[in-house]
């Protein structure tokens, strides 16, 4: 397993949850132990996780807000950012 360095946004917050621990302690070494024993990699599925993913900061969503853009077809998604942690999640909306 690979003693990876989780990116800074997963550090900055100091997680209380004892289980949001051991999921950014797995994260950090890539992969972990079943209960057998048995080593379990997870490298490969964070990797393609991280590649299909943009990270957008307070400074970029807001360099965004204040540059114009064409007109786009409408979409059926909403996408909504809430500030909570997994330990005090809102109440899922439908």
């Amino acid at each position: 397993m690979s003693n990876r360095t989780p990116p800074s946004v997963l550090t900055e917050r100091k997680p209380t949850n004892p289980i949001a621990i051991e999921v950014l302690e797995v994260l950090q070494r890539g992969g972990y132990r079943s209960p057998s024993g048995r080593a379990v990699s997870v490298a490969t599925e964070q990797a393609a996780a991280e590649q299909g993913t943009k990270l957008f900061t307070p400074e970029l969503l807001r360099k965004l807000h204040e540059t114009p853009s064409a007109p786009t077809r409408k979409s059926p998604f909403h996408v909504e950012v809430i500030n909570a942690t997994s330990g005090r999640s809102p109440e899922c909306r439908a």
